[in-house]
């Protein structure tokens, strides 16, 4: 949801003095991340070191990767079961291959856990692999694949068979051109089947789904009865990839293990790089971590106590707008007000695990798999990544199975990010998303309404969309069995209306081109971005209501009181403009990060996220005064009305945003231009673009926070 920011750099400041022994470890949690920092920072492992350990720790499990091995190569893997517990075993230890099970730890009454069964990372674009016309740009990062494989050839000492090397190469691109053609767009990943262990085994007899999840470890985990009885569920969001596993490798038992050279360079490719010590440390021991951050943050108790509050006015529009929304049933309000009501609010970090910050039994106690790890002196940053890993799983497994609710917050609350858990109906906010540029506590609160508020409730409305609205309040998947072709709360007639919203929103972002629709034309996907920028719009929406709410009940109607300096904006306009500011950059995206965005990323662009976002939301063209059919304040039938489609129009309302679509798109274009040059000043100037009008030269510093800092202004 979020970029990075400033944070990582403080924390990284308070490891370094943990390390050295500045600040004290207080706790056998904080040891164990004095040592892996001591070891992460120290470490001078060399290339061909590295590669002996990836060598032994992964390649001899099934003979070295063939690649550089040439025709010498023969696999030690003798038998689907041993591939399969291989593959398990490889996943436990943090390394993506062919499944990815992921434990969601659901915790319901009557199934103690969930896994899920989900496609593997490709490290390559699907779209790279898939259309013809970016062929030039595979072929390049082909070229980057084939100079890392000569480099692994000096370090292995093998005898360099160029022409078997090539050749695996494009054999190994071409299997993950037939994966990625039976693996499902993440927009697409809308249909979720459960099954048991046997059901899944006699669905897809070719994969050893005993053998794999044995080789993970799950099953020593289970109780006797739960392993008899296969009672635990297992949820499979694309049976179209799992399917096609399972034709491949009927295949491969028709012939030997030992001569599948592409399947085992597949794997070998997948193996993790260890080389950011950094960035995996969050990922070891992000409860850790994340305690280390949350401590240092002295007005934390007043921060969650006004985020809560204002969840709250979030959580009540959001209602509002269910009840108000004249395309539901009844039958599916009431689920959709039943699954609201239980949604989880993890706010801030895991209070189970924390504590009162004052007695660490709880976090030693959990962190307990760790304990023995500050007394390895004998570790290099490779072996201590493995270690934590396995200690990592073995924390996650143990209390997946005992205690699920302790993983309820599944994002560290060092990380500046927000998410929502559908299977476990989970909203969850870390602290360290609570700053600016999304939240200060001194700020307005249309400040923090229009930023932090937009987040929580785009986080809300992911619980509604089309991945969220197959899981029922209890976390259940909905209205589903084996016979039927969708699981969700919904009755037909509004999923209709559903997927005719969600057709105008997909049709708007990809007709009206953006970021770049003039010279060297950029223009993001509609379809790929579609859930969020559904729950964009509609989270915009709600969080403008809450707003309302808030100024009617806690100011009686009346505005906050006007900003020095900032005397020409309403507050209702400085929601708006707070709401954009995230998605400005100080610093402009390079071309080749700004098309992998928009090859590879399920968000729109940066400026999509506040132009394309505006234009669907009336509310915003009235703040600013902006003429009804100016860019930034289309006519009401090229607007796409999100939750709020009436049901007896819905036919009607794509036809006339299609025709208004084609008649009016080059013309708002060049409106769009005329407009930039208005002053900041000008409320008229953001009918052309939000963005273009925080970008204008006389605020190139344009930040609200630099802005309110600058003034010297106490709130």
């Amino acid at each position: 949801m979020a970029a990075q920011h400033d944070d990582d750099d403080a924390i990284f400041e308070y490891f370094n003095q943990l390390a050295a022994g500045r600040k004290p470890a207080n706790s056998m949690t904080e040891n164990v991340l004095k040592r892996a920092w001591q070891i992460c920072t120290q470490d001078n492992t060399n290339e061909k070191k590295m590669w002996s350990k990836i060598n032994y720790k992964f390649y001899n499990q099934f003979g070295g990767m063939p690649a550089l091995f040439g025709q010498s190569w023969h696999s030690t893997v003798k038998s689907s079961e041993a591939f399969w517990r291989m593959i398990g075993k490889l996943l436990s230890e943090n390394i993506y291959s062919f499944l990815l099970p992921l434990p969601f730890t659901v915790h319901k009454p009557h199934v103690r856990n969930v896994f899920g069964v989900a496609p593997p990372k490709l490290h390559v674009s699907r779209h790279l692999l898939l259309k013809h016309e970016l062929r030039h740009m595979l072929e390049e990062f082909k070229e980057k694949v084939l100079k890392a494989f000569k480099t692994l050839h000096k370090l292995s000492g093998e005898a360099l068979d160029e022409q078997h090397l090539k050749q695996s190469i494009d054999d190994l691109f071409e299997f993950k051109g037939r994966l990625a053609q039976q693996m499902l767009p993440d927009v697409e990943l809308n249909f979720h089947k459960t099954f048991t262990l046997n059901s899944l085994s006699n669905a897809f007899p070719a994969i050893n789904w005993t053998a794999l999840f044995d080789g993970i470890g799950i099953l020593e985990l289970l109780e006797e009865s739960e392993r008899k009885s296969n009672s635990f569920s297992l949820i499979v969001p694309d049976l179209n990839y799992v399917g096609f596993l399972n034709t491949f490798f009927e295949g491969v038992q028709q012939q030997q293990w030992t001569t599948t050279q592409t399947v085992f360079n597949f794997i070998g490719i997948q193996i993790l790089h260890v080389d950011n010590c950094r960035a995996r440390m969050v990922e070891l021991m992000p409860f850790a971590i994340g305690y280390s951050y949350v401590k240092t943050i002295e007005n934390r108790d007043a921060i969650i106590e006004d985020v809560q509050q204002q969840t709250e006015f979030l959580f009540e529009a959001f209602e509002e707008m269910l009840n108000t929304s004249n395309w539901s049933t009844a039958e599916l309000k009431w689920k959709a007000q039943a699954k609201l009501s239980k949604m989880k609010r993890n706010l801030g970090w895991p209070t189970q695990i924390y504590g009162d910050f004052k007695n660490t039994t709880k976090l030693d106690v959990f962190h307990k798999e760790y304990e023995h790890f500050p007394s390895r002196q004998d570790l290099d940053w490779f072996d201590a990544f493995y270690e934590l890993v396995k200690c990592k799983d073995q924390t996650e497994l143990k209390y997946s199975f005992k205690v699920p609710e302790l993983f309820d917050f599944k994002i560290s609350p060092a990380i500046p990010n927000a998410g929502h858990e559908f299977p476990s109906n989970n909203l969850i906010i870390p602290l360290a998303i609570l700053q600016l540029p999304y939240y200060k506590i001194s700020f307005p609160q249309s400040y923090n309404f229009g930023a932090i508020g937009f987040v929580i409730a785009h986080e809300i409305l992911h619980g509604f969309d089309n991945r969220g609205i197959q899981f029922e309040a209890n976390a259940n998947i909905s209205n589903c069995t084996q016979d039927q072709d969708t699981c969700n709360l919904m009755d037909k007639m509004s999923l209709k209306a559903f997927e005719t919203m969600a057709k105008c929103v997909e049709k708007f972002y990809s007709n009206k081109c953006c970021p770049i629709a003039e010279g060297q034309v950029m223009c993001a996907n509609g379809e790929q971005t579609l859930t969020e920028n559904i729950a964009d719009i509609a989270g915009r929406h709600v969080a403008y209501n809450a707003y309302k709410k808030y100024v009617q009940q806690y100011r009686h109607g009346n505005e906050e009181e006007p900003i020095e300096g900032l005397e020409q904006y309403s507050h209702y306009q400085l929601f708006w403009i707070a709401a954009a500011q995230p998605w400005c950059p100080q610093t402009p995206i390079d071309k080749e990060n700004q098309i992998n965005m928009i090859l590879n990323d399920v968000h729109s662009p940066d400026a999509c996220r506040v132009n394309q976002v505006h234009q669907n939301l009336p509310d915003f063209g009235r703040d600013f005064n902006c003429p009804i059919g100016s860019p930034m304040r289309p006519l009401e039938r090229e607007q796409c009305k999100i939750l709020i489609v009436d049901i007896a129009e819905h036919y009607d309302v794509f036809k006339q945003f299609e025709s208004a679509a084609t008649d009016t798109g080059k013309d708002g274009d060049n409106q769009n231009n005329a407009n930039a040059s208005h002053p900041v000043s000008s409320t008229r100037s953001s009918c052309s673009s939000l963005v273009k009008l925080i970008r204008t030269k006389p605020c190139k510093k344009f930040n609200i926070a630099i802005i309110f800092n600058n003034l010297q202004l106490t709130f």
